[in-house]
């Protein structure tokens, strides 16, 4: 699920993308654009927002392009309906380690917002 986000990001696939993530991660990702006085009302509009080739000459898009080819994940532990992945990425040079949660939903697991 992890490596199929990660892909669907680097396609511009945002529909995929966003079928793998939790429903509190699609309103944190549209409550964070409306704080920068960006509205958009669907998880796909808010990653297309961010991809724009022509927001600030594409610099969000070349971060998290950046981001997402970096990505190395280094633990996963499933509890239950619950995971936790450990992942890190190389960000402006040096190496980030985050902590992404995942819970199942409908039998499918779904990203939650990142710690």
């Amino acid at each position: 699920m992890f490596a199929n986000y990660r892909e669907a990001l680097l396609d511009r696939d945002f529909a995929t993308a966003c079928t793998l993530t939790a429903p509190e991660t699609d309103r944190a990702l549209i409550a964070n654009l409306k704080k920068l006085k960006i509205t958009v009302a669907t998880c796909e509009a808010g990653f297309r927002w961010i991809y724009s080739p022509t927001r600030q000459g594409g610099a969000a898009a070349k971060l998290a392009d950046e981001i997402t080819r970096t990505t190395r994940v280094s633990k996963i532990t499933v509890t239950g309906q619950s995971a936790t992945i450990v992942w890190s990425a190389k960000l402006d040079g040096r190496r980030v380690t985050v902590s992404h949660t995942a819970r199942r939903i409908g039998g499918q697991w779904q990203l939650v917002d990142v710690d």
